[in-house]
């Protein structure tokens, strides 16, 4: 900032202003305020401790219900007489889990967001993916309920989430 300050003081200096001297001082001015703003945008953001216990306990739940719904349902699968297809219910939903925490939706998702750099939405795929990749590495799960377990209304949907996760199909990866 200091060599654009002495540059304007020198312009100042003088009596007379041109049109040209008044855009160049404009001009000075502009690129002031883009160092203010990157200045004020290195600044790291100040998570408060209730802040970073609130996105922790919403992390800690979200990993909790997802992993409690899928190993529930995973071993039904396997326990089940012929592995008959068996109706898999809702996983708790996001607003479930902020009035569990006591929050509300969109403050949860603020906070979580600030201290994870991420949504909820994208924790819970990652956590997603990694069962997926899991359930994949084991034969006796076909694609169809691993789907199913995860939350997929049909394994076609699934198939191309897992794409976009790993840049391969469920088969390929398998």
């Amino acid at each position: 900032i200091t060599p654009i300050i002495e540059d304007m003081n020198k312009m100042i200096s003088s009596k007379v202003y041109s049109f040209e001297d008044k855009m160049n001082l404009q001009i000075y001015l502009s690129k002031m305020l883009l160092k203010f703003n990157s200045l004020i945008n290195k600044q790291p953001t100040v998570i408060g401790s209730s802040q970073s216990k609130y996105a922790k306990t919403i992390s800690e739940m979200i990993k909790n219900e997802f992993n409690d719904h899928v190993l529930y349902f995973a071993t039904r699968f396997l326990n089940g007489p012929d592995n008959q297809k068996i109706q898999v219910p809702e996983m708790p939903t996001i607003k479930h889990i902020m009035e569990a925490t006591g929050i509300s939706v969109g403050y949860g998702n603020r906070v979580f967001r600030s201290v994870y750099c991420l949504s909820h939405c994208d924790y819970l795929s990652k956590l997603k993916l990694k069962w997926a990749q899991q359930m994949l590495a084991k034969p006796q799960y076909n694609i169809d309920e691993i789907a199913l377990v995860l939350g997929y209304s049909d394994s076609t949907h699934f198939s191309r989430q897992f794409k976009r996760w790993t840049g391969v199909s469920p088969k390929k990866y398998r």
